[in-house]
């Protein structure tokens, strides 16, 4: 499923953080990690280059400056794109669950 999200992504000019150490730091969610061990799961975020962890003051913040709007718009178009995808591929959603478990 990631794969498809960054793929789709990309194509809308999306950019991935690559850096291991900023991912471990920035990237994820307590509140969703839980979740993603029984369900298969896309958790959404604000450009890593405000550098600030999920439910802080500091993402508050951030999340609503301009450039974290259009990167929430850009990931709902990608979430809708990458729906379509799987509603219209019956294998996607077979090798998601191949991949999950």
């Amino acid at each position: 499923m990631i794969k498809l999200y960054e793929k789709n992504g990309q194509t809308l000019g999306m950019e991935f953080e690559r850096d291991e150490k900023i991912i471990k730091k920035f990237g994820g969610s307590t509140d969703m990690g839980n979740v993603s061990h029984v369900l298969t799961h896309n958790s959404s975020g604000v450009s890593y280059w405000f550098r600030f962890s999920s439910h802080t003051k500091g993402f508050t913040v951030a999340a609503g400056d301009e450039t974290a709007q259009l990167t929430h718009f850009l990931q709902l178009r990608q979430w809708q794109w990458q729906q379509s995808n799987i509603y219209t591929d019956p294998t996607l959603l077979t090798k998601i669950r191949e991949e999950f478990e």
